[in-house]
């Protein structure tokens, strides 16, 4: 498990499996460590790269505003300092929004895009509080240190607005969502996948979490998806 430094602040990565590139972007709040169903899953057939964002995990946590054009930078960085010159990007949640800067600002880095359960604009003021409300109750349980680096997550995910550049996006895309999604409009995530030239759309039964809840379908979605950009076009 690696610690890079990027920016002056060390970030937490965790590396498991083989084949293509694929870096793993948790959404708000979440660490690597957290992920590693997924990353366990989605080992078998890709080089799972998870990293755990600033702000969260075992990574530093600023105390400076947070972007999320500086978390994708951040991203970026890991690649390098990894030596792995492009990846393909899978982002969820927040995640999803880290992996959109990241096509919009280093596109010879991703060699393709999975959003899963994102979406491009800022939320709307019910969705809003239900997250507001929700990261309230982690005060609870959690250190000052880890409430104040998931807030500053918080802000920058809300302030993130990529709806109209959506189209300059040019690498492979597919978009998965929950139908049941109450935190990321489902509505929303179609509209996305339309302004994303060429891209690809799943819906999945449940919620904002359904890539948890249903693991199996999640994970072979998106390995079909790398695999297809490996096929000739008939």
């Amino acid at each position: 498990m690696p610690m890079v430094e990027r920016n002056g602040i060390r970030l937490n990565v965790e590396i498991a499996g083989s084949g293509p590139p694929l870096l793993l972007i948790p959404g708000l709040g979440l660490a690597a460590s957290e992920c590693r169903p997924l990353t366990r899953a989605l080992a078998g057939h890709c080089q799972v790269i998870c990293i755990d964002n600033r702000g969260a995990g075992l990574s530093d946590k600023p105390d400076e505003p947070y972007t999320v054009g500086m978390m994708a930078e951040d991203a970026s960085g890991v690649l390098r300092a990894l030596g792995i010159p492009a990846a393909h990007v899978l982002g969820m949640s927040m995640g999803g929004k880290i992996a959109i800067a990241l096509a919009l600002q280093q596109p010879s880095q991703v060699l393709s895009l999975v959003l899963a359960s994102t979406q491009a604009k800022p939320p709307s003021a019910a969705q809003g509080r239900r997250v507001g409300f929700l990261i309230g109750l982690t005060r609870l349980f959690e250190t000052s240190e880890a409430y104040q680096g998931r807030e500053r997550q918080r802000k920058a995910s809300h302030a993130f607005d990529a709806w109209d550049r959506l189209g300059e996006i040019r690498s492979p895309t597919l978009v998965l969502h929950g139908r049941s999604d109450r935190v990321a409009s489902f509505a929303l995530a179609r509209e996305m996948h339309g302004r994303i030239v060429g891209s690809k759309f799943l819906g999945f039964p449940g919620g904002h979490m359904f890539l948890f809840v249903r693991p199996a379908q999640f994970t072979a979605a998106v390995v079909d998806f790398i695999a297809s950009l490996d096929q000739p076009t008939p």
